[in-house]
């Protein structure tokens, strides 16, 4: 009577087994080779041997620029990147000493001799917050592990030396820590490579930022832009015309630094859309003009004309005047100061086009033919784009 139920059982076995080998047979055969872990960075003093002679220096450097920190404006990281105007040193405020991502960097973008010119990137502020609990997985058992993974967000303040140009508050934000982790004993907390997301941003600064995809309907933009780029240095010989007229409606103002749009364009009245009379306003370079009691950032800026790439000379833009911080933890840069941009003057001055006024607008300052060219200047190269 029982040898039915016996027998079900032995077949039900022996189909679990069978399936279980098939499976594990299946697995072997497509399965993939095992991930490379990144190589652990080296630290500071075996990836920049020679930040143990310098230290002093760097530091004298640091201390000269964080005189001007709080002038530093917040920036947007990826429409307008600080870029480097010498060699760099990177900074940590509250550690002060040289950070862990400086090490990060190739040698020949490493400040050398404290008598370069440089940019000082200061990490001002580091926001660590807690992201994830680790549990095990179900081959270990499942559940917690205790462990806690962190994210770091940074904000770095980019000054120019010896000019002590501030360049701009940037917000670094973390990508958080990884997902997957070694189980080890005595670890309680997993944080991300912070470092490494500040490396790959000033990474961004030197060489611009990946190369962006433009779809169809885009792609009239870029193409304007690479045309006007081969204009440049005819437009720095024509320096800046007494009067403009007849020119387009619309505009599109375009970093070169990273071909894309300039964070200005998205104040513009008049933008395009396709192929079109258009006038490009190309932006070159901007300034920290301070004066007795306000600083300004100036900007530098060609105008090419569309159809046809016409040339219409270079031009420099006055930017909105602040008054100075002066007491104590007052800064350009907070938060909650976001009237604080720089890029608002441009904008103003573009629209002066976009309203069909004629003759130049009110905030031009005008550039000499014979004025510095940076038509030439490796950062306005751009990283190209990719349709």
């Amino acid at each position: 009577m029982r040898v039915l139920p016996i027998i079900s059982t032995v077949v039900v076995v022996g189909l679990v087994i069978y399936a279980g080998i098939s499976m594990w047979g299946i697995a072997e055969a497509i399965k993939l080779p095992a991930p490379v872990a990144a190589p652990k960075p080296l630290p500071l003093a075996k990836a920049a041997p020679e930040v143990a002679s310098l230290r002093p220096a760097f530091r004298d450097l640091a201390t000269t620029a964080r005189q001007v920190v709080p002038l530093c404006p917040n920036r947007d990281s990826e429409g307008e990147p600080a870029r480097p105007r010498g060699k760099i040193l990177v900074w940590d405020v509250d550690e002060n000493d040289v950070s862990e991502a400086h090490g990060r960097l190739d040698a020949e973008l490493r400040l050398q001799s404290a008598d370069e010119p440089c940019t000082v990137y200061l990490i001002t502020e580091r926001d660590r917050q807690f992201a994830m609990d680790y549990n095990y997985d179900v081959f270990h058992g499942g559940g917690s592990s205790g462990v806690k993974g962190y994210r770091t967000d940074l904000v770095v303040c980019a000054v120019d030396l010896p000019s002590l140009q501030p360049r701009g508050r940037y917000w670094i934000n973390g990508n958080g820590p990884p997902q997957y982790a070694d189980a080890k004993p005595g670890l309680k907390e997993i944080d991300e490579d912070w470092a490494g997301n500040l490396k790959a941003w000033l990474d961004t600064c030197v060489r611009g930022p990946e190369a962006r995809y433009y779809n169809p309907p885009q792609q009239s933009t870029p193409r304007h832009a690479d045309e006007a780029r081969a204009v440049l240095d005819q437009c720095e010989v024509l320096g800046s015309l007494p009067t403009l007229a007849n020119l387009p409606g619309e505009a599109i103002v375009w970093n070169p630094q990273t071909d894309r749009w300039h964070p200005a364009n998205d104040s513009l009245w008049n933008r395009p859309a396709g192929d079109k009379r258009l006038l490009m306003v190309m932006v070159l370079d901007d300034e920290f003009v301070a004066d007795r009691a306000t600083g300004r950032f100036d900007y530098r800026v060609a105008l090419v004309s569309f159809p046809g790439a016409q040339p219409l000379g270079v031009y420099g833009v006055r930017g909105d005047s602040w008054p100075l911080p002066r007491q104590p933890g007052e800064t350009w840069g907070k938060p909650d100061r976001m009237d604080r941009q720089p890029y608002c003057a441009l904008a103003d001055w573009a629209n002066h086009f976009c309203q069909g006024k004629r003759g130049l607008p009110p905030r031009t300052l005008p550039i000499t033919a014979d004025a510095m060219h940076l038509a030439g200047a490796g950062w306005l190269k751009g990283p190209g784009w990719t349709k």
